[in-house]
């Protein structure tokens, strides 16, 4: 789940306002028909539904704080005193079944405005009992992730900023039913990655990227065992690559490292990540060699590995990565020795692998550093669909040979010239 607003597969009101399995189906008998009327025990929250007055009173505050702090008397204009018994109508809010507020969305792309002044305080929230997802992204609230967030264990999904600093409060690991974190963009964001976060058994999305984290990455973080997507980029992590990282392979789909300051090898324990998609490991310091291990991460589409500090050999073994969509390695310093195909040094079977429409991206291949065979290269950024079929024009443009007409056979050379 990406960004601060989720679009959902079917209405709220349909899963949220009836409270049997039998009227659930009798919702979904409704949709199939085409009738977009909801149904009579799920009336709109105006007609039928009272916030419990603790709520309205904590929704009155809030927006009366929002407004003062924004200096905009029109921000929140549906959150008024004469509908205060209708919150859940009110823009930017969504209750239960039991007209308790559970969602606030207090985004811009929302509320129409842009908040500003300093972030919520955690007593204001606290008197929403039911809450589970905050939403605040797009904002221009200031100031430190509050602590006291630590008190609301209701909380499922969190996304706020751009414009907090401080650091990643350590209480925030009592919020174990935690599923979606977003603190990205918040650029001055600074401090550690807290290892106790390692407590957030469910959580399924971390985004921390562009900020100023820093530090190591947590071995204990390998005991997230929900995590699917974790985007750390552009940042300003140090150290290495944990191998406990590996712990996290029935889960982890998307890992992005890229732009941040690791300086290690890469871990030949991560070849236990079969269910990777992509892995960006970009703009780093990384070094040793590419680990022959990988060729087990046979789910991967995207990997990136370029400008590290990265040596040695192409794997043969890699050949068999197959899904792979891209594959980026320029800004290292790779060879390959064994049999290479008539047109670059990677080997045959790789470029037969990756040759249906994927890119691949390296910098020129030194077979004679390492290896008796003599140095050949290739450009640094291949589309091997249509390289592979005109090798013998671009060999003839090397030599200088003036050609007045080239004709190719092959319908994908597209090198023509009087």
């Amino acid at each position: 789940m990406r960004g601060w607003e989720r679009l959902e597969p079917f209405p709220r009101w349909a899963m949220g306002c009836l409270p049997s399995p039998k009227g659930r189906a009798a919702v979904f008998l409704v949709i199939l028909l085409g009738v977009s009327v909801p149904p009579e025990s799920c009336l709109s929250a105006s007609e039928s539904c009272s916030t419990p007055s603790s709520e309205q009173d904590a929704a009155m505050e809030l927006a009366e704080q929002l407004r003062l702090q924004s200096a905009e008397p029109e921000l929140l204009a549906s959150w008024k005193s004469e509908r205060r018994e209708s919150v859940c109508s009110w823009d930017g809010i969504d209750c239960d079944r039991n007209c308790s507020v559970v969602e606030l969305f207090l985004g811009r792309r929302r509320t129409g405005r842009t908040l500003r002044g300093q972030m919520l305080s955690p007593s204001w929230l606290a008197r929403f009992s039911s809450l589970s997802a905050l939403f605040m992204k797009g904002t221009m609230l200031t100031g430190e992730l509050p602590s006291g967030y630590s008190a609301l264990q209701q909380l499922r999904e969190v996304a706020v900023g751009n414009g907090l600093s401080g650091t990643l409060p350590p209480g925030w690991s009592a919020l174990t039913r935690l599923i979606y974190l977003d603190l990205s963009e918040n650029i001055a964001l600074s401090g550690t990655l807290p290892p106790e976060y390692s407590n957030l058994r469910h959580l399924q999305t971390l985004l921390l990227s562009s900020t100023l984290l820093g530090g190591p990455l947590p071995p204990e973080w390998s005991a997230l065992e929900a995590l699917d997507t974790l985007d750390i980029a552009y940042a300003a992590v140090t150290g290495r690559l944990p191998p406990e990282w590996s712990h996290l392979s029935r889960t982890l789909v998307e890992l992005n490292l890229r732009g941040n300051l690791l300086a290690s090898t890469l871990p030949a324990e991560y070849s236990a990540m079969g269910g990777l998609n992509q892995l960006l490991l970009d703009d780093n310091n990384l070094e040793g060699s590419l680990p022959t291990e990988w060729h087990t991460l046979s789910g991967l589409k995207i990997l990136d590995l370029s400008n590290n500090k990265i040596t040695g050999t192409i794997p043969q073994s890699w050949s068999s990565m197959t899904n792979l969509e891209r594959l980026s390695l320029h800004g290292n310093s790779l060879s390959y020795c064994g049999e290479a195909s008539a047109a670059m040094d990677l080997p045959e079977n790789i470029v037969e692998a990756l040759s249906a429409a994927s890119t691949v991206q390296v910098d020129p291949l030194n077979t004679a550093q390492n290896c008796p065979r003599a140095a050949r290269s290739i450009v640094p950024w291949l589309l091997l669909g249509v390289l592979l079929p005109c090798v013998a024009t671009t060999v003839l443009f090397v030599l200088g040979v003036i050609i007045h007409r080239i004709t190719c056979h092959n319908p994908s050379c597209i090198h023509r010239h009087p």
